[in-house]
């Protein structure tokens, strides 16, 4: 599964939060303004808890405390 994500950032560029979307539709959708080349992520990574798409919502993995 190839996903995207959109880093979140402060004023200092220090990463806030991650945005993790299902598909390159789905970031275009909520972020119609950017572009998704660039923003593939090969694969989900270890979180604690279940990550879903920030636009549709599709489970993405499961975290790890569940």
């Amino acid at each position: 599964m190839t996903i995207h994500v959109e880093f979140e950032e402060d004023q200092e560029g220090q990463v806030t939060d991650i945005d993790y979307y299902c598909s390159a539709l789905c970031y275009e959708e909520d972020i119609p303004e950017k572009s998704s080349h660039g923003k593939a992520w090969p694969c989900g990574s270890e979180t604690d808890y279940d990550v879903y798409c920030s636009n549709c919502d599709e489970l993405l993995w499961r975290g790890l405390e569940c």
